[in-house]
């Protein structure tokens, strides 16, 4: 049975009742969106967020990203080599400069995702601690394997993921994101993000005596992080 459309229902109410916006907002910044690409995800000019299709709006000439909220909602046949992907809309709203979308764009309700829609969006992500990131061209990031000391966190930390019943892998790395302010611990894990697994992981990190300023990233959700734990072929200290 095909799961149903969460998020265009709150469109739908978001469009009648101006009072629903701010929660359909959270909902869409929150969720996973299907968008186009020209060609099949890979390195270079192929990267997801350079290989984004854009459709241009007849009325105004406006070129936007269309995203949809459900399987129903996309056209199913596209020319080759366009193909759908399934992302999070915290990858989009990474992006800069800000990308201008269109939700549900063939649909009789759609969205126009404007640039006060997504700095509510990145507001709200900030807030609750699930801001994502890329790197960019004029800041790469450079990503390296734990050292001794850094290691020597991974049996306390362990334990405490053990203690919340993390069913997923964990890894730990430090990352240097060229903004000036060096290099941070990173703590990832093979699970999907939610406020309420980071409160937990940032407690569990805390307990277990990282810093505080120990970086806690979803591999699933993180498409640069994962590639950077790909290139280092890292594996995973816990479970152990």
């Amino acid at each position: 049975m095909e799961p149903a459309d969460r998020l265009g229902e709150l469109l739908t109410l978001a469009s009648k009742k101006p009072s629903c916006v701010p929660r359909f907002l959270e909902e869409l910044a929150a969720s996973r969106v299907w968008t186009l690409l020209r060609c099949p995800p890979g390195e270079g000019d192929a990267a997801p967020w350079r290989n984004l299709v854009h459709w241009q709006r007849k009325a105004s000439g406006q070129h936007l990203v269309p995203v949809f909220s459900h399987p129903s909602r996309f056209p199913h046949v596209l020319p080759p080599p366009a193909v759908t992907v399934h992302v999070t809309m915290r990858e989009l709203l990474s992006i800069r400069p800000a990308l201008a979308m269109s939700l549900n764009p063939l649909s009789e309700i759609t969205w126009l995702v404007g640039a006060e829609h997504v700095a509510l969006m990145r507001q709200h992500l900030c807030h609750v601690g699930l801001a994502t990131e890329q790197p960019r061209p004029d800041a790469p990031w450079a990503f390296r394997t734990a050292t001794t000391q850094e290691l020597s966190l991974g049996p306390a930390l362990a334990r405490q993921l053990h203690g919340v019943g993390l069913a997923s892998e964990a890894y730990l790395y430090a990352l240097d994101r060229s903004d000036g302010q060096g290099e941070c611990v990173v703590l990832a894990v093979d699970q999907p993000a939610s406020p309420e697994l980071l409160r937990v992981l940032q407690d569990a990190a805390i307990e277990a005596g990282a810093p505080r300023s120990t970086l806690i990233r979803f591999l699933p959700d993180e498409p640069s992080h994962r590639a950077g734990v790909d290139s280092m072929a890292l594996r995973p200290f816990y479970p152990l």
